[in-house]
């Protein structure tokens, strides 16, 4: 990586400052185009990408998903679950209980790409379809306790699709409960670096413009879809805003000029690091970029994610459909270190 210093930027109060009251703090996903809109960007970002088989295939799953969200059953989520810590995310990953049609889901994934896949993709397809029940509960639970092994990644991608599909209308069906954002708000108050809706690690983070004002940051949550307002230049994972600086592709491979340091800054999409806990989450500008689509913008820019970790940063985000063993630490344990 370029030895070149960083990009300074801004303290989180002087971003945050004005316009804050408009902004909601949890922005819920809109079911009728959520992954309707993530295929489209796929195809889009596919065209000449030196990944465009992979993202094809993730554009071909993103149909499916929204199909299978369309055509899913009716489901009433309570407000309050029996059971569960109210201090808790009301929808936690590892303990909701998982009904059982996110099976259903997973087979009829298999079933469909199966046909239209390359051999090695197609018998994973086939070995997820005639898998055991208990078997395929036991993937979920390892994907989403976050302690996948080897010879779950080739799976991972599809069993992560159902369960999102799952989440995602799950929390649309706690959302015709709710009032307002106030259980979300005293969860987010605990952990700000995870959903607080269902726990799990963001995808990445990316500015919404909200009436008049523009540039709030909100986290995109890797499995249920919502998004959290968390404020720009401060840490996604350990919350502090000292040391925290952007990287772009631009600023590491081709920054020799003032030219090419301006570009770098103006980058739709960057890696927003922390010297403190040294992770980063990449950040999408949609004022630079409107097309930009979380899951898919995330997943095309992996280019970047390589040479960020390649300075020995840790990733705190997590993309469900390009998972690894061995995963970097979670937000809980660097506070705990």
């Amino acid at each position: 990586m370029s030895n070149r210093p960083t990009i300074p930027i801004k303290s989180a109060e002087e971003i945050a400052r004005g316009g804050l009251a408009d902004a909601p703090f949890f922005r819920w996903p809109e079911p009728s185009t959520v992954f309707a809109e993530r295929q489209m960007r796929l195809t889009q970002l596919s065209n000449g990408h030196p990944m465009g088989e992979y993202l094809t295939l993730m554009a071909d799953l993103a149909r499916l998903q929204q199909k299978l969200l369309d055509e899913a059953p009716a489901i009433t989520i309570p407000k309050t679950l029996d059971g569960v810590d109210a201090a808790a995310p009301p929808l936690a990953a590892v303990t909701l209980p998982r009904a059982s049609w996110w099976r259903d889901a997973l087979r009829h994934i298999a079933d469909a790409m199966s046909a239209s896949t390359q051999e090695a993709t197609r018998s994973v397809l086939m070995s997820l379809r005639h898998e055991s029940d208990d078997e395929l509960e036991r993937r979920a639970d390892d994907l989403l306790g976050e302690r996948l092994g080897t010879r779950d990644l080739a799976a991972a991608p599809f069993v992560a699709a159902a369960l999102e599909v799952c989440w995602t209308h799950a929390l649309t069906a706690w959302r015709a409960t709710v009032e307002d954002e106030g259980a979300l708000r005293a969860t987010a108050a605990a952990d700000l670096s995870r959903c607080p809706a269902c726990g799990s690690r963001p995808t990445t983070s990316i500015t919404r413009s909200v009436g008049t004002s523009g540039g709030h940051r909100y986290l995109h949550c890797s499995l249920c879809n919502g998004e959290w307002h968390r404020p720009r230049a401060t840490c996604t994972c350990c919350g502090l805003t000292e040391g925290v600086s952007y990287q772009s592709l631009d600023a590491i491979t081709n920054a020799d000029t003032d030219a090419d340091a301006e570009r770098a800054a103006r980058a739709p999409i960057q890696a927003e690091t922390c010297d403190r806990c040294n992770h980063y989450l990449k950040i999408l500008h949609t004022d630079r970029d409107a097309m930009l689509e979380a899951g898919a913008d995330d997943l095309a820019s992996i280019t970047l994610d390589l040479l960020v970790l390649e300075s020995g940063r840790i990733r705190h985000g997590r993309n469900l459909k390009l998972l690894y063993a061995d995963e970097p630490a979670s937000a809980d344990e660097v506070a705990n270190a």
